[in-house]
């Protein structure tokens, strides 16, 4: 009833009987639910449909990226189409960050490359994916949002945040997401958004 709790255990389960290690949720605009995780070692990314009532997966479900080994998925929707940023598995050293688009959430997915540009684009900017969030009162416009690990002392971990933005790119349907760095920056940067490809 708080999120200070009192907790009360439920259970502890397998979905669909699967290993499930780093994962999201992302709701669809029609209100439907996906539980997005990493399985099978972190060789296959999994995105299974929850119940209506979101407290459960269903058999309704697709592997995607066989063998490519991500963690770290970040799922979000813009313009109709479903887009991804993920990692490779590294443990707890940065690398280069992972792109995807597809037109309906179950696939079939196809991969940009790293959607990272300028100084540290190769590893993230020292950082790895969490989680993409939506502007509220800015359609289309998006935040990248990565947890910049510091193993020898992980209470001293920080976050990165920057602004995504979409430009288009032969040979692909759907816009390319983009993420550069700014070492400062506010909501102001929407306003703008074609400067950002410069």
């Amino acid at each position: 009833d708080s999120p200070a709790g009192p907790f009360e255990f439920i259970e502890v389960s397998r979905p669909n009987w699967m290993m499930a290690r780093d994962c999201t949720l992302f709701q669809d605009d029609d209100g439907s639910a996906y539980f997005i995780y990493a399985s099978d070692d972190n060789a296959n990314l999994v995105i299974c449909r929850l119940s209506e009532d979101y407290l459960k997966p269903t058999r309704i479900l697709t592997k995607v990226f066989p063998g490519r080994y991500m963690e770290a998925p970040c799922v979000f929707k813009h313009e109709g189409v479903y887009y991804l940023i993920a990692s490779d598995c590294t443990a707890w050293d940065p690398n280069e960050a992972r792109s995807a688009f597809a037109h309906s959430i179950m696939g079939q997915w196809r991969e940009f490359g790293n959607p990272c540009l300028g100084d540290g684009a190769e590893l993230t900017y020292g950082a790895q994916s969490t989680f993409v969030l939506p502007v509220a009162g800015k359609p289309g416009a998006f935040i990248f949002m990565a947890d910049q690990w510091r193993p020898d002392n992980l209470i001293d971990s920080r976050y990165v945040w920057l602004p995504v933005f979409f430009r288009p790119v032969i040979g692909y349907t759907a816009p390319r997401p983009f993420v550069r760095w700014h070492d400062t920056w506010d909501l102001s940067a929407f306003d703008g958004m074609d400067s950002l490809s410069t």
